[in-house]
């Protein structure tokens, strides 16, 4: 009897073991342990390359869709660069100069140019075909702007997402934590609250049911 207790009691200590790991990140079982969340630093590089141009004190973009640009200007003022939405760009002389460091310090010194030397005649082929264009993905802006919001103190939240419609507010707190979320409603006034929590239905959220408060 004991021995078959031992049998049973031994693998279940080791699956906990195991699992308990996973969700410490000690050890990776897709699935299980939990994803770590992009650095201030690598969003504003993976948003600004390729898509970027710096104008005096300006980080202008063409045809930014506005997560990718709020999260371009969550991610810089969380590395405390102020950065700030203008007509023509965003504003931000420290984000200006903390870009061109990194920009020229990933720059790779260009090669010596060897000395000519003659070429044979030329051969027929057949013309390249053109690399494909890489699309901005608005669910990147919308994940990325999640994973900032998730740490950012509801109050602060609060005064944020006051120009968000539901529907585009809906989108970004779907990718949110759950209880973050919940806060959230609970500091923000009753109908809104109610017609957020609505949207969130419609989209198919699940989430702590909470009373709203009567916040800003």
């Amino acid at each position: 009897m004991k021995k078959k207790l031992i049998l049973i009691i031994v693998p279940l200590v080791l699956i906990g073991t195991v699992l308990g790991l996973a969700f410490m990140g000690i050890i990776n079982i897709p699935g299980i342990t939990p994803v770590k969340a992009a650095t201030w630093q690598a969003t504003l590089k993976k948003i600004y390359t390729g898509k970027g141009t710096i104008k005096g004190d300006l980080i202008v973009f063409k045809d930014l869709p506005k997560a990718d640009q709020d999260a371009f200007v969550a991610a810089a003022n969380k590395g405390g660069l102020k950065a700030t939405v203008e007509k023509d760009g965003i504003k931000s002389a420290q984000l200006v100069a903390w870009l061109k460091k990194e920009t020229t310090a990933s720059e790779k010194p260009k090669p010596v140019a060897a000395k000519p030397t003659p070429t044979p005649p030329p051969v027929a082929t057949a013309p390249k075909k053109a690399a494909p264009t890489t699309d901005t993905k608005p669910e990147v802006g919308i994940q990325t702007i999640a994973d900032l919001w998730n740490g950012i103190d509801v109050v602060k939240l609060v005064e944020i997402i006051k120009t968000y419609k539901d529907p585009e507010l809906a989108t970004i707190l779907l990718k949110m934590e759950p209880e973050h979320v919940s806060e959230l409603l609970a500091q923000l006034s009753a109908d809104r609250a109610a017609a957020l929590s609505r949207e969130l239905q419609k989209q198919g959220a699940i989430i702590p049911v909470v009373k709203s408060g009567d916040g800003t």
